[in-house]
C-alpha cells in the first residue's frame, strides 16, 4: 500500500466570481504505459510515477468543482516494458481490453489525442487497442488520404469532438455548454515510424489542421475550444512545421486553452524559460492558459476557465488559471512521498499484465562481468552504448554477406536512451554485474526501432559526428566549472560511432544546434578522426549501422537519407541485441576508449548524473571526473577536467 504525504493536499483555487461558472480541464500527457508506480528496469516500486497514483489527484481535483473534463495528450500506449510486452508478445489475449484503455475508461477520460508513439507498433495494434475506448481518440492531421484542403482530408481517427454539458444557473433555466476539442500529432511520425507504417498514412501540418478544425468547431456551436497538441512549446517565430509548435499555434489561432506535451517537460514551472509570448509563472502562452504535465504520470495539469453566460446563448471566458499538481514530492532526506492514495480499482485492472510483464522481463539470456550503465555516456565512451553498437554492427555484417557491400568497413552509431536530462535523476540505465535478463535489454534499448544500413563517405561520417557534438556547450579555454551539456539536446540524440577513434574540441562553436539545424558552416569540432589508426579519407566508403528513427529524421541527422540506404526493414534492435548477448554468453569487460575531448589546459566543466553515479567512476576516469554536490531536483553534479 502506498501512503500519501500528510498535509500536502493542493490548495483549492478561489471560488469563481459571482455570476460565473468554472470549467475545470484536467490533463495528462506522455503516460508511456506507466499504469502503476513501478520501474520495470530495476523491478522495484517507483513512487514518482504512475496513473494509479495520478488517479488520486484526479479524484481530488474533481471533488473541488462540479464541471470537469479529463483529457490525455498522447503517448499513452508505448514507452515501458509493459507496453512492449502487450504489443510484441502473444502471451496477452488479443480479445481482452488493453489495460491502459481499461484504466482510462475507469477514470472516465473524455478524450485523448494520439501521440507519435501510439504508432510505434503499427496500425493493426493501435486500432485493436482503441476498439474498446470509452473516450474519443483524436488526431486532426494524421490522414488516410490528404485532400486539396483540410476540409477534404480523410483523417485516420476523429479530428475533433464536441462535448456538451448542461450547466445549472441560479434563477435561470439550465444552459448548454458546448466544448470543442482538436487533437494534433507531430506530422514527423510518418517518417519516424516509416518501418511499421509502410506509407499507409499521410499528414498535414498541425497549424493548417488546427486552423480548419477550430473554425469548424466554432461554426458547429462550440463555446470553448481546447487544443490537445502532442507538441512542445517551441519558438513562435520558427518557420516550417516543427514538432514543437504550441507557441506558434497560440499566437496565430484563437483557442481558449492548450494542452502541450511530447518533450517531457513541465509547464508552468521552471523547465521552460520565459520568452516571447511565454509566461512560465502564470502558465500562459500568448495569453492562452497552457499546461504541459510532465511524463510517465508525474503531474496532473489543471486549467480553470471561469465562464459567464451571454445574454442569449453562448459563454465567454472571464478568467483563467493554469497549474500542475505533482504526483509525489521528495522529502529533505530524499525520500519520495506520494501526494495522493493509489486507486485500488485501477491497480486491479493493471495487475494481470503487470505480473506477466515481470515474468517475461525476468528471463535470463546472458552475463556481464562489469556494470552496464549510462551515468557518464554523455562525457565519454560507455560500455552500455558500445554493446548496442556492437550488436548492430554484427547483425549488419551478417545481413550484407554476399552483397556488393560485403567488403566495406562497418561502423555503428548508437546513443544512450536513458541519460537523465528532462526525464529526471532516475532516468539512467544500470545493469549490475551478473545475469542479463530481458528486463535489462529493455533498459539498454527503450524503443522499438529497427536496423538500418547506410552507405556513407568519410566526409559524411565526419558530418554525423559534428551534428552529434551539438550535445556540448562551447567551453572557453581556462574556464572553471562551465556547464558542459546543452540542456536542449536529449541524450538519445547523441550518437557514439563504434569502429572509429575521434575527439571533440570544445573551444570551437558547434556546427549544429540541438535540433540538427546547421548554425555555422565554418565550425568544425572534430579534432581528430581515425579508422584503424589512420586518418579517415573524406572519400572513403563505409557502411554505418543505425536505426529507423534516424532514417526517419529523428535527431536531425541529415546524412541519414534515402539515397544512402542499403539496408532497411532490418530486425528490431532490441531483438538483435538480445540475440547478440545470448549467443556471446557474456559481455566483454570495459571497452577501450573510442572518443574523448581535445585537451584544454587549466579548464574544467560541470555536468549532472544520477545521485549514486560517483560509485561507478571507472579507473580510467578517476583523475578527470570528480563528484560534487546534489542538486535540488536529485541529480549529482560532477566536475570534468579537460586539461
Amino acid at each position: 500500500m502506498i501512503v500519501p504525504a500528510p498535509g500536502r493536499k493542493a490548495a483549492a483555487p478561489p471560488d469563481p466570481a459571482p455570476g460565473t461558472v468554472r470549467l475545470r480541464i484536467l490533463a495528462t500527457t506522455d503516460l508511456h504505459m506507466h499504469l502503476l508506480p513501478w520501474d520495470y528496469y530495476t523491478d522495484r516500486p517507483a513512487r514518482q510515477r504512475g496513473l494509479s497514483l495520478l488517479a488520486g489527484l484526479i479524484a481530488q481535483a474533481r471533488a473541488e468543482t462540479p464541471h470537469c473534463l479529463l483529457l490525455d495528450n498522447g503517448d499513452f500506449l508505448q514507452g515501458s516494458p509493459i507496453g512492449d510486452f502487450l504489443a510484441e508478445t502473444v502471451a496477452y489475449p488479443a480479445a481482452e481490453l488493453h489495460p491502459m484503455i481499461a484504466a482510462m475508461n475507469h477514470l472516465r477520460y473524455d478524450a485523448a489525442c494520439l501521440g507519435n508513439h501510439e504508432f510505434s507498433h503499427g496500425l493493426p495494434f493501435l486500432q485493436r487497442a482503441l476498439q474498446g475506448a470509452g473516450f474519443a481518440a483524436l488526431s486532426a492531421n494524421i490522414l488516410t488520404a490528404r485532400g486539396r484542403t483540410p476540409a477534404q482530408d480523410q483523417p485516420l481517427f476523429a479530428p475533433s469532438a464536441l462535448i456538451r454539458r448542461t450547466i445549472p444557473l441560479p434563477g435561470q433555466p439550465d444552459r448548454a455548454l458546448t466544448i470543442g476539442l482538436v487533437g494534433l500529432t507531430p506530422p514527423q511520425v510518418v517518417s519516424w515510424e516509416r518501418q511499421v507504417l509502410g506509407g499507409q498514412l499521410e499528414v498535414r501540418s498541425m497549424q493548417a489542421a488546427a486552423a480548419h478544425h477550430l473554425a469548424d468547431l466554432r461554426r458547429r456551436g462550440a463555446d470553448i475550444v481546447i487544443a490537445l497538441a502532442h507538441s512542445g512549446l517551441g519558438d513562435a517565430g520558427a518557420a516550417g512545421s516543427g514538432e514543437s509548435a504550441v507557441a506558434r499555434l497560440a499566437r496565430d489561432l484563437n483557442f481558449d486553452a492548450f494542452i502541450a506535451g511530447h518533450v517531457h517537460s513541465t509547464f508552468p514551472g521552471s523547465d521552460i524559460a520565459p520568452g516571447p509570448g511565454i509566461d512560465p509563472q502564470r502558465g500562459l502562452v500568448f495569453g492562452k492558459p497552457t499546461v504541459m504535465p510532465g511524463f510517465n504520470g508525474s503531474h496532473l495539469g489543471v486549467i480553470d476557465l471561469d465562464l459567464a453566460a451571454g445574454p442569449g446563448a453562448g459563454w465567454r471566458v472571464t478568467a483563467s488559471t493554469a497549474a500542475l499538481r505533482a504526483v509525489s514530492r521528495r522529502s529533505a532526506s530524499g525520500r519520495i512521498i506520494a501526494a495522493a492514495p493509489e486507486d485500488a480499482q485501477l491497480r486491479k485492472i493493471a495487475l494481470p499484465a503487470h505480473a506477466m510483464t515481470r515474468r517475461w522481463a525476468g528471463r535470463k539470456i546472458g552475463q556481464t562481468p562489469v556494470p552496464l550503465h549510462s551515468y557518464f555516456a554523455l562525457v565519454g565512451p560507455c560500455a552500455s552504448v558500445r554493446l548496442i553498437a556492437e550488436a548492430q554492427a554484427a547483425a549488419t555484417r551478417q545481413i550484407l554477406r554476399g552483397s556488393l557491400w560485403e567488403g566495406l568497413p562497418v561502423l555503428s552509431a548508437a546513443a544512450p536512451f536513458r541519460a537523465g536530462g528532462r526525464s529526471g535523476p532516475d532516468n539512467y540505465t544500470f545493469v549490475p554485474p551478473g545475469p542479463i535478463s530481458l528486463r535489462n535489454i529493455a533498459d539498454l534499448y527503450a524503443f522499438p526501432n529497427t536496423l538500418v544500413g547506410l552507405l556513407l563517405t568519410g566526409a559524411e561520417i565526419a558530418e554525423w559526428l559534428e551534428r552529434s557534438a551539438a550535445q556540448f556547450n562551447r567551453i572557453a579555454p581556462g574556464s572553471q566549472g562551465s556547464p558542459l551539456i546543452n540542456p536542449e539536446m536529449p541524450g538519445f540524440d547523441f550518437d557514439h560511432i563504434h569502429g572509429l577513434t575521434y575527439g571533440f574540441d570544445l573551444s570551437v562553436p558547434a556546427r549544429y544546434d540541438a535540433s540538427g539545424r546547421r548554425l555555422d558552416s565554418a565550425a568544425r569540432r572534430l579534432a581528430w578522426l581515425r579508422h584503424e589508426g589512420a586518418p579517415v579519407d573524406p572519400a572513403a566508403r563505409f557502411v554505418l549501422a543505425s536505426n529507423s528513427y534516424r532514417l526517419g529524421g529523428g535527431g536531425g541527422y541529415a546524412m541519414a537519407r534515402e539515397a544512402r540506404v542499403i539496408l532497411r526493414g532490418g530486425p528490431a534492435i532490441r531483438a538483435l541485441l538480445a540475440a547478440h548477448v545470448s549467443v556471446a554468453g557474456s559481455v566483454p569487460a570495459d571497452p577501450p576508449p573510442e572518443w574523448g575531448f581535445a585537451p584544454m589546459k587549466g579548464t574544467s566543466a560541470t555536468f549532472t548524473s544520477a545521485a549514486g553515479a560517483g560509485d561507478h567512476i571507472g579507473a580510467q576516469d578517476r583523475d578527470r571526473i570528480r563528484a560534487l554536490d546534489l542538486t535540488e531536483n536529485g541529480f549529482r553534479r560532477f566536475r570534468l577536467t579537460l586539461g
